[in-house]
């Protein structure tokens, strides 16, 4: 089977499984990373080229943006089936951010978005199908599509595991003295990401007052990123506690992060089968997570992780108190963790998936 796949961000995540997946894949990606109008227009004209070539079985388009709808046309033009890949649900995501940048009179912004908006629609009504990365994620896009549900078909992202790993883990730490961690991982893109990190924080409070020896690192940068850090100011009045919270923006090399951490706390309101969850997974760290979004399909309660209530911030406190007072079980819940990824996760894994799936489209 021939596939061809347009690719503007996170190429990997579709480029490594598919290595693996015993496909023809050719990946074609902006010369230079170049995402201006140019770089795309450059992207279309290889597409035409190789099709003009060579007719493969299925167009893939990494996510809904302007690689999707290059892909959706180019299949129309040749009379292949063209799939769109779907990391989350792009309509009401595009629509929050050009209504805040429309509060904050950033007009270019705003435009940016409106074109987004109609071309997620476009696509929605005309690929053949759709490569969502969890089953939460089918259920909400199914409504929004002209394709048959049994067009919609989940392939969940690879993760390079031997990437990951945790210092806290290793029987050489003897440092008793030094803070234990606890970690989130997020972008301040979305409004439901900020709604997550303040009910983080409100659980952190109490974790925080009565264990001097705990420091909360938020890492992850954007337009909400100041509000998250203004709420921390006001929540925490004692200056000795508010010091034991950071807010480094965003950090290249993540897995530092990771590890050094000893419980990884996530919440969020918008989201699809959220990676940060599955790289703390396969760093060995135990999760204290709310299950909706795509997370209780990554999360087994009380194996792989605590899965809490959304807005339940004193089980969100008590789950977290839990692992840092027993060593033993962050270990247990983390190693089940690193587990699940390696086995669930892996490149070639879910390179087999893949080819699977994509056999749904083939004509």
């Amino acid at each position: 089977m021939e596939v061809l796949v347009l690719s503007d961000k996170r190429t990997s995540k579709f480029s490594d499984p598919l290595r693996e997946s015993d496909c023809e894949g050719v990946v074609v990606v902006p010369d230079d990373g170049d995402l201006t109008l140019v770089g795309y227009l450059d992207l279309l004209i290889e597409t035409i080229r190789r099709l003009c070539r060579s007719k493969p079985n299925v167009i893939v388009g990494n996510y809904t943006g302007i690689v999707g709808l290059i892909a959706v046309v180019c299949g129309r033009l040749v009379g292949t089936p063209s799939v769109v890949r779907m990391g989350g649900d792009p309509l009401p995501a595009h629509r929050e951010r050009r209504d805040e940048f429309r509060r904050r009179g950033e007009y270019t912004s705003v435009l940016k978005y409106t074109v987004l908006i109609f071309t997620v629609r476009v696509i929605l009504r005309f690929a053949s199908g759709f490569i969502v990365v969890s089953e939460d994620l089918k259920e909400r896009v199914a409504p929004q599509v002209a394709c048959p549900p049994s067009q919609i078909v989940v392939v969940r992202p690879s993760i390079d595991i031997n990437r990951f790993h945790n210092d806290r883990l290793s029987p050489a730490r003897t440092d008793e003295k030094s803070p234990q961690t606890v970690l989130t991982v997020t972008n301040f893109r979305y409004e439901g990401k900020l709604e997550g990190v303040r009910d983080s924080l409100s659980a952190m409070q109490p974790v925080l007052t009565e264990h001097e020896d705990v420091e909360y690192i938020v890492a992850g940068d954007g337009i909400y990123r100041d509000e998250a850090i203004s709420y921390a100011d006001r929540l925490f009045k004692d200056e000795s506690v508010r010091q034991r919270i950071e807010f480094p923006g965003y950090v290249n090399e993540i897995d530092s992060l990771y590890r050094e951490a000893d419980v990884f706390l996530y919440v969020s309101y918008v989201d699809g089968y959220p990676n940060v969850v599955q790289e703390a997974q396969a760093s060995g760290l135990p999760v204290v997570a709310t299950p909706s979004y795509g997370v209780s399909e990554q999360i087994e309660d009380g194996d792989t992780g605590y899965l809490i209530n959304a807005g339940d911030v004193i089980a969100i406190s008590d789950a977290i108190v839990t692992l840092l007072d027993h060593p033993d079980e962050r270990e247990r819940i983390g190693q089940a963790a690193r587990a699940r990824v390696r086995t669930t996760g892996a490149p070639e894994v879910i390179g087999r998936k893949l080819r699977e799936r994509l056999q749904t489209f083939v004509r």
